[in-house]
C-alpha cells in the first residue's frame, strides 16, 4: 500500500471519529501531541506524523496485521480510553 493511500485513509478514519463524537476532539489532539516526534519538521514528507515502524508494530501487536487500519468506530473507541485514563 501507497504511504499516501495509508496516510489518506488514518486521516479519514480520525477525522470521521471527531466528526461524529466531537468530544473526542481534545483527546485527538493530546494524543497527537504524545505520538508526534519533536523533529517532524525535519523529516520527509514534512508533516506531523507518527513514526510509521511503531505504528505498524502497534498495529501487529493488536490486530495481527502491522498493515491493518482501523476504522473509525476504533478510533472513538481508543480515544474514549485515553479520556478515561
Amino acid at each position: 500500500m501507497s504511504d499516501s493511500l495509508e496516510i489518506n485513509q488514518w486521516l479519514k478514519s480520525v477525522l470521521t471519529a471527531v466528526l461524529k463524537h466531537p468530544a473526542l476532539a481534545l483527546p485527538a489532539i493530546i494524543q497527537a501531541k504524545l505520538l508526534v516526534p519533536n523533529n517532524w519538521i525535519k523529516k520527509y514528507p514534512f508533516l506531523p506524523l507518527p513514526d510509521k515502524k511503531w505504528i505498524r508494530f502497534r498495529m501487529e501487536t493488536a490486530y495481527g496485521d502491522p498493515n491493518y487500519i482501523p476504522d473509525h468506530d476504533e478510533i472513538a473507541q481508543f480515544l474514549s480510553w485515553t479520556k478515561v485514563r
